[in-house]
């Protein structure tokens, strides 16, 4: 992934998953998360074969083989970036338990372009819309197709986000349906600390619509598990 000027900080390769060879990159963390209020995903991402409609989603991230409580990451049937962090216990208890959820209003469709995302929850932040926040190519996205804001203020991550006991998926759901078909790149994923879009990316000074990839080496705290 080369910045669209070819100067500066380059990405040097990326991963190709072809959907019809069932794709995907795993890890069960080693030990347990030791900070349970924040976490940072951020990637740069290229669409292979569009969704077909209906219920046809393509999984960038999961965090857990089962539905009992989650980080899920996609790209859904109308082409919108959904994801969605919740626990156990939300549809049974909706006033205490975790769910945060965005969808946006934004299709992505192009298979030409490269898209870079960056996904932020912090439960420490006052304000409940600021606790999930998604950039996309440096500007934060406010244009939701969803949006579910749940989260008490310093309210804990369900606990099998970062469980020795559920493994992290990259291109695919954890029960092995919904393969990213694509090109995924500088795939980080921050334990304990939320960081906005400049620690992964910034716009070119001569250019500043475009935005680019920043060498973070030596500038980011990845926690226990990230």
């Amino acid at each position: 992934v080369a910045s669209a000027l070819g100067t500066g900080y380059d990405i040097d390769n990326s991963c190709r998953f072809n959907r019809s060879d069932s794709p995907s990159l795993t890890l069960t963390p080693g030990s347990n998360s030791a900070s349970r209020t924040a976490l940072t995903i951020s990637f740069w991402f290229k669409r292979g074969v569009l969704a077909a409609g209906g219920d046809d989603i393509y999984t960038i991230f999961h965090t857990t083989t089962t539905n009992s409580g989650y980080i899920y990451l996609s790209i859904n049937a109308a082409q919108q970036i959904d994801f969605s962090i919740q626990n156990n216990n939300y549809t049974s208890s909706p006033t205490t338990g975790f769910k945060e959820r965005k969808i946006t209003n934004r299709v992505f469709r192009d298979p030409s372009a490269w898209y870079h995302c960056v996904i932020e929850v912090d439960t420490t932040e006052s304000t409940a819309t600021d606790r999930l926040k998604i950039w996309i190519n440096g500007a934060r996205e406010s244009s939701w197709s969803h949006e579910t804001n749940n989260t008490n203020q310093n309210q804990s991550l369900p606990v099998h986000v970062g469980s020795t006991s559920h493994e992290f998926n990259v291109g695919r759901q954890g029960n092995g349906s919904y393969y990213w078909d694509g090109y995924l790149a500088e795939f980080f994923y921050i334990d304990g600390t939320g960081y906005g879009a400049s620690s992964f990316g910034e716009f070119d000074e001569d250019s500043p619509t475009i935005w680019k990839p920043k060498d973070c080496s030596g500038d980011l705290t990845f926690g226990t598990n990230g």
